[in-house]
């Protein structure tokens, strides 16, 4: 199954992703600006997550803007990959934040889980992630959150949300490789999605950071590591053909401060078809 372009409709949907910057892209991938684009797709992905969110519980009307967007501080830092209907519209979305290896962890924004709340397992998450940025450092990996995970309604029973975590194991590859670590509820088996690609528990020692209940989303959730280098095997092959199909896909920057940065419109065209 090609898992970059849809295999229900495989003319229709394509992916997209979007930069924080332009020099946040390793040189050797296309980078393509527009005038505006870049906070189009944005907003509109934001606009999804809030009404998806919203109507699962995970949020409260007054969270939104006044045009529905759900706006999150690490927006504006983070890679965005997108999914685009026929019409250019956003149907998907999933925000990737890489990090120094060697932030602190109160930097994080797993550390601000309800799990902190309690003095002996907010030691035992801080100890768990503490560990993965150390192998981040002796990796040369990035560290980095996911989150923003939103998917229109009509594509819950494809394959797209497969598609999607297999896609962002690929742009890890793309940007130097990472370890990660994401907040995933269960519902809607998301967590069980990313476990089944190669997410695995956060241990400390032996001891797991177990799931518990958000009362923020209202649901059960999950914390999730993750390793470029490692996914299931299973999918192996997919994240190699999604590198390569990714590896053609110019990331969106927002404009330059530099005007003078030329503009690949034909990539972000062919990209948008």
């Amino acid at each position: 199954m090609n898992l970059f372009t849809s295999s229900n409709r495989p003319s229709l949907r394509r992916s997209l992703l979007l930069a924080p910057s332009h020099d946040a892209v390793p040189t050797e991938f296309p980078v393509s600006w527009k005038a505006g684009e870049h906070d189009r797709l944005l907003a509109e992905a934001q606009r999804l997550r809030g009404r998806i969110y919203l109507a699962d519980g995970a949020i409260q009307k007054y969270q939104l803007t006044e045009s529905g967007r759900h706006v999150q501080p690490a927006d504006n830092q983070s890679f965005h990959l997108i999914l685009l209907d026929e019409d250019g519209q956003v149907v998907a979305c999933a925000r990737y934040l890489p990090h120094s290896s060697s932030i602190g962890f109160s930097r994080l924004g797993v550390s601000q889980t309800p799990l902190t709340a309690n003095q002996r397992l907010k030691l035992q998450l801080e100890r768990a992630v503490d560990g993965e940025m150390s192998r981040a450092r002796n990796l040369g990996f990035s560290y980095v959150e996911m989150g923003g995970w939103a998917i229109a309604e009509e594509l819950r029973c494809t394959g797209e949300a497969v598609r999607m975590v297999v896609t962002i194991y690929a742009l890890a590859r793309m940007l130097g490789g990472a370890l990660g670590v994401s907040t995933v509820t269960t519902r809607h088996a998301s967590s069980s999605i990313l476990r089944r690609l190669g997410g695995a528990p956060l241990t400390d020692g032996a001891e797991e950071v177990l799931p518990y209940y958000d009362p923020n989303y209202g649901c059960e959730m999950e914390i999730l590591r993750f390793d470029s280098d490692h996914p299931s095997e299973t999918y192996e092959h997919a994240i190699r053909r999604c590198q390569e199909a990714l590896a053609r896909t110019p990331f969106l920057a927002p404009e330059p401060a530099d005007m003078s940065i030329p503009m690949f419109s034909p990539l972000v065209a062919a990209a948008m078809a």
